[in-house]
């Protein structure tokens, strides 16, 4: 029986350890994206609906460490605010709300997915170098 019960709390100590190092490890990725997500991304290829999209050339999106968000996707400069949930940003303009997936971020390329008025996007930017 006390073997039994020493088992247990082993088990338990580990179970224990191991969810601690899972939360550790997710909150640190976060905010490793938070930090490679700031800065002002210039849009260097578009595909809307599997076919390039010359027509948004000159799209930037520009994060900053507020979590406001400015962009001229739309046509003209909207500030909204943002959250970053896992791989995702969601933007909220006054309770209209965008969500991008990040498909692939480092320190000077993002690749962005979203889906907009039925339309697929997916979107490559460049960092711009300050």
């Amino acid at each position: 029986m006390i073997i039994v019960k020493r088992f247990l709390y082993i088990l338990l100590g580990i179970v224990f350890l191991a969810s601690a190092c899972t939360n550790d490890a997710t909150q640190e990725k976060k905010i490793n994206t938070e930090e490679l997500l700031t800065g002002r991304w210039e849009l260097r290829q578009a595909i809307r609906n599997n076919k390039p999209a010359p027509t948004m050339e000159g799209t930037y999106f520009d994060f900053s460490t507020d979590k406001s968000l400015t962009t001229n996707m739309m046509g003209s400069d909207e500030t909204s605010t943002f959250a970053l949930q896992e791989n995702q940003v969601i933007a909220d303009n006054g309770g209209l709300k965008t969500t991008y997936h990040i498909d692939k971020i480092t320190s000077d390329s993002l690749v962005l997915l979203t889906t907009i008025r039925g339309f697929n996007f997916d979107m490559t930017f460049m960092k711009k170098q300050e």
